[in-house]
């Protein structure tokens, strides 16, 4: 099956990673909106069950350019002939979600009703708006689109763990992003200063320990296609669940300032299921050596605190260089810090005066916010 799946935007190298490494899957073709490649039915099960990168998973229907409402219509309508969806579909209705990223002269309502109307006029499948059985999605990014039906169903960047949040955390699929932005793998000892309510080391415990991010949601409407079998998606539960590792000393340390903030933490990885892969630590940053002092990380990735209406400057300025003094006394020798932050020139200045210098940054985008991952190495 030709399958498309979108990552969040700027993270489609991280995705790419994730598929190779995870599914053994190398994308047949790929644009700076979406992955498109050929794919078992099982794989396709697997990416939607454990992928921790990707908002949706289609099979696609058809992509292409298109500058005007009447050009979106004219490809979609293209794109839809010679396919048998009635047969895929089976009895049920169907709807069109539409999301876009850019600037056009027409909106996302606009843009769902043409494809809705194409898809009634050439599978006579009938059509509802409040709970229909199935849905299509169309991703439109300025002038490029892709279009299919929507595998899971859902948005599959949102996590059913993250019970107790923080406004200035990150999205899941973000947070993912990141740690494979910072060549972490499972293994390595990874520690966090700045955990927030836990998402960037939850989901690294996740990737360690084998507990697929969807473990407690398996309800994917792909089940309800005459393209999937009942005993495959039985067939991956059943490795998934025989494949999940056993927890020993934990490589993963959530650690934070704050008590509130260490509580949401252990809350959520328990909800996540991971509980026994993460140490939780109460840990002011000037402490993060004594801390780790028994053992060096390979890997540090966090979102510090950064200036804002509510931190003065010089707070955040302090909390860099603390951060930047306890990380050189607690990583390996080829160990990195990793930070991702809204403010990088900022967060590179506090990083040049303690030392270090700008190996990669890379910008990607959480809805509208721009974010930059930058990795530092000391020039020690």
């Amino acid at each position: 099956m030709k399958i498309a799946m979108i990552p969040e935007k700027g993270c489609l190298e991280y995705a790419r990673a994730e598929l190779r490494q995870r599914f053994g899957l190398e994308p047949a073709f790929a644009d700076e909106t979406f992955l498109e490649a050929d794919a078992s039915e099982e794989t396709i099960i697997r990416i939607m069950y454990f992928g921790q990168s990707l908002k949706r998973v289609l099979l696609l229907v058809g992509r292409g350019k298109a500058g005007s409402l009447e050009d979106l219509e004219e490809c979609i309508s293209g794109n839809l002939e010679g396919l048998d969806l009635k047969k895929i579909i089976g009895g049920n209705s169907i709807s069109v979600e539409c999301q876009r990223a850019g600037e056009h002269d027409y909106n996302s309502v606009d843009a769902e009703s043409v494809a809705r109307n194409l898809l009634k006029e050439k599978t006579g499948c009938a059509v509802d708006l409040r709970t229909p059985g199935l849905v299509f999605f169309l991703y439109i990014e300025d002038e490029k689109y892709v279009f299919g039906l929507d595998l899971a169903g859902r948005d599959l960047s949102k996590r059913q763990y993250k019970v107790f949040t923080n406004p200035v955390e990150l999205k899941g699929t973000i947070a993912f992003s990141f740690l494979m932005f910072s060549g972490y793998k499972p293994g390595m000892v990874f520690a966090d200063p700045f955990a927030l309510s836990g998402t960037i080391p939850l989901e690294a415990a996740l990737y360690e320990s084998g507990v697929p991010v969807n473990y407690y949601s398996k309800q994917f409407d792909a089940s309800k296609t005459s393209l999937f079998r009942k005993e495959s998606f039985e067939r991956v539960y059943k490795e998934a669940d025989s494949a999940i590792r056993k927890p020993g000393k934990p490589l993963i340390l959530s650690m934070d300032p704050l008590f509130r903030n260490v509580s949401a933490q252990k809350k959520n990885a328990k909800i996540a299921g991971v509980e026994k892969f993460v140490a939780f630590s109460r840990t002011d940053t000037d402490w993060l050596d004594i801390k780790m002092k028994e053992q060096k990380a390979s890997l540090i990735c966090t979102k510090p605190l950064e200036p804002s209406r509510t931190v003065p400057e010089r707070k955040a300025e302090e909390s860099y260089k603390a951060l930047f003094l306890r990380a050189k006394q607690v990583l390996g020798e080829k160990g990195f810090l990793c930070v991702v932050t809204v403010r990088p020139e900022f967060m590179l200045e506090q990083a040049r005066n303690a030392g270090y210098k700008e190996v990669e940054t890379r910008v990607v985008w959480q809805g509208k916010q721009e974010l930059f991952f930058t990795r530092l190495e000391t020039n020690e």
